[in-house]
């Protein structure tokens, strides 16, 4: 099963109700704790960073390039404002970067990214793509957002990662 087949599973999974959704409190994904994303806030002791993975049928993921540089690729991302918590920041980055609107379905992966604590939640997006300042915005193959180019490709191949091992994990308990 590749990369994009599993994220497809987990979104199937989630959309017949085996996965647990980001408004259950704690937050999971596919039944796994992620007990730091619950007690995530804007008091927390790093900063909260949070965006979206959004794959469309075809296996697609929408990004965003950083600035001008059309080799260097990530998810809609970015860090919170004030008073902000994790799916808050997740849904304003993905308007503000891509023009969409969406609904987060799962949080996918969270760990330490530098100087703060990345999010990212599993996403339906629905609108017209719309670049902004941040960048060009386009459905890429997976592997552009890995590419070595990408200033966020070693946190990209990680969430990939463990992706796989909780869908892998969820299809070993079925």
């Amino acid at each position: 099963m590749s990369a994009i087949e599993v994220a497809g599973w987990l979104v199937a999974e989630i959309a017949i109700g085996r996965a647990r959704r980001p408004s259950d409190r704690p937050w999971t994904a596919l039944g796994a704790t992620m007990s730091h994303v619950a007690s995530l806030s804007p008091s927390s002791s790093l900063p909260i960073a949070a965006g979206v993975l959004a794959i469309r049928d075809d296996g697609r993921v929408l990004a965003v390039s950083r600035g001008a540089d059309l080799t260097n690729w990530g998810l809609p991302f970015g860090l919170g404002e004030p008073g902000e918590d994790a799916p808050t920041i997740a849904l304003r980055e993905l308007r503000e970067e891509t023009g969409l609107d969406g609904e987060l379905v799962a949080v996918v992966y969270e760990a330490q990214a530098g100087a703060c604590w990345a999010v990212t939640f599993l996403a339906r997006v629905r609108g017209v793509l719309r670049s902004s300042d941040e960048g060009e915005v386009d459905w890429v193959d997976y592997e552009r957002l890995t590419a070595p180019t990408s200033r966020h490709a070693a946190y990209n191949r990680e969430l990939l990662r463990q992706l796989v091992r909780t869908a892998g994990t969820a299809l070993a308990a079925r």
